[in-house]
């Protein structure tokens, strides 16, 4: 997954890299989700396509709850601010 999230990859393998990132928070412990693909998730909200950004934020909720409610907030925060204002709709 972490290959396919890659800026030099096609955005659809990003895309996909998102949801599978998503989909494997329900498996893992929070320490894991944080020493495994945090930084991959929260790098993934600032991608240039805003249809990857809209992606990763739709599986955010979800890395948030597994992650716990203090590391979320200590993590999470700032990308949703940014998220919050960014210039795509759909990405909001």
């Amino acid at each position: 997954a972490f290959e396919r999230g890659e800026p030099s990859e096609p955005q659809d393998s990003r895309q996909l890299c998102c949801e599978m990132l998503g989909g494997v928070v329900q498996r893992l412990s929070s320490e894991q989700i944080e020493d495994s693909f945090l930084q991959k998730a929260l790098s993934l909200c600032q991608d240039t396509d805003y249809t990857v950004r809209t992606s990763m934020c739709r599986q955010l909720s979800g890395i948030s709850r597994a992650i716990g409610l203090d590391r979320a907030k200590a993590a999470v925060t700032k990308e949703l601010f940014e998220l919050l204002a960014d210039e795509e709709k759909e990405a909001r």
